[in-house]
């Protein structure tokens, strides 16, 4: 599995399960924090890869990969906005939360959580498989009883209803506000949220109420064409043309020509260009010009100044700063996005569920007993 698409797993859904979904390249989407839909996966790693609210691909040059890294991407906007400093580890074969200093607060005793937001999570009982949501006590405030669960923002948390088989959205009481019509359902950001129309089999955006604010009109055959907004825009995919940028109004602020396009965070979003047949990744600011040139392998979003990236020499992650400066050097096998000062890394090939979690500096915090 890519490191993006990792990420993608590694919250959300505690382990990792062998051969899901998409397959072993579920997308360039983010190996960790990172984060389009929900999760951050940590778990006793294998391949393959599904999500709740994800995925993309193209026709203008863009690669099943390049398309399914925007869900992991919107991930890892999502995992830096986290608002607790808990993070996720496995031990065992169970997810657990530790605090930044390393020590274990939530015993591992989930199968799969997402991270922790406005003071709740949800995770998936080891017995019944079923998603609830914790407190940061690892107490279930809503009991399991969903197939597949998000993370709440603005106060709502996109639900698979086991009765309908679509998706609605829950308050924190667990009451269903939105009622269960949507194919997939996104995250809550700047007062809407990117769905997956069943009518149309498009995506659009709608209000807290449930009401279409943005009329579906975004499709892919490979997944989510539409990612949640992120300071006040949203990456939309276009079949024909590629990767391009709306405003809450639906209106194009930076027209489709991306062969990928990730959400914005810190005022940079990174992109990918097909330079001689390969993708090569960099990051634009808000008004489309190239801040860092096109020159990785892969990249993800930046969340405490810094960002996870590929380097195409060494097929290794590090991360850089805002210049583009390397601060912790390319030796890892996935680079997740931080949060609260930690991020959690792959040592060697992922498949061998190494994730430690390094501070700023690249000193180990925590590491997986035995490891």
């Amino acid at each position: 599995m890519d490191p993006v698409a990792l990420r993608q797993h590694v919250w959300r859904g505690l382990p990792i399960r062998q051969g899901d979904g998409m397959g072993k390249r579920w997308a360039i989407v983010v190996c960790g924090a990172i984060l389009a839909g929900v999760l951050l996966v940590v778990a006793a790693c294998g391949s393959g890869g599904e999500t709740t609210t994800s995925a993309s691909s193209s026709s203008a040059g863009t690669t099943s990969q390049t398309t399914q890294k925007a869900a992991a991407d919107s991930q890892t906007t999502e995992k830096a906005a986290a608002d607790t400093s808990l993070f996720g580890v496995v031990v065992g074969g169970k997810v657990g939360y530790i605090d930044q200093t390393g020590q274990m607060v939530i015993s591992p005793q989930f199968a799969r959580v997402t991270v922790f937001d406005e003071g709740l999570a949800a995770a998936q009982d080891g017995t019944t498989e079923k998603w609830g949501f914790i407190d940061t006590a690892g107490k279930f405030v809503i009991k399991p009883q969903y197939p597949e669960a998000g993370r709440f923002s603005e106060g709502l948390a996109g639900v698979l209803d086991p009765a309908t088989g679509k998706w609605g959205y829950v308050d924190p009481t667990g009451k269903m506000v939105v009622s269960p019509q949507f194919l997939k359902a996104g995250d809550f950001h700047g007062g809407l949220a990117n769905v997956l129309d069943p009518a149309t089999s498009k995506w659009g955006y709608i209000d807290p109420t449930g009401k279409m604010v943005i009329e579906p009109q975004w499709h892919s055959a490979q997944g989510q064409a539409a990612l949640p907004f992120s300071e006040g825009l949203a990456v939309v995919f276009d079949e024909t043309i590629g990767w391009g940028y709306i405003d809450p109004t639906g209106k194009y602020v930076l027209k489709p020509q991306y062969n990928y396009a990730g959400s914005f965070s810190s005022g940079l979003a990174p992109f990918a260009v097909n330079r001689d047949n390969v993708s090569k990744f960099g990051y634009i600011d808000k008004s489309g010009k190239t801040v860092i040139e096109p020159q990785f392998k892969n990249a993800g979003a930046f969340a405490d100044g810094l960002a996870g990236v590929q380097d195409a020499a060494t097929q290794t992650w590090g991360y850089i700063d805002q210049t583009g400066k390397f601060v912790i050097q390319p030796s890892y096998g996935a680079a997740f996005a931080f949060s609260n000062g930690l991020a959690m890394v792959a040592i060697g090939d992922y498949s061998q569920g190494n994730f430690p979690y390094i501070d700023k500096t690249g000193k180990t915090v925590w590491a997986p007993p035995g490891k």
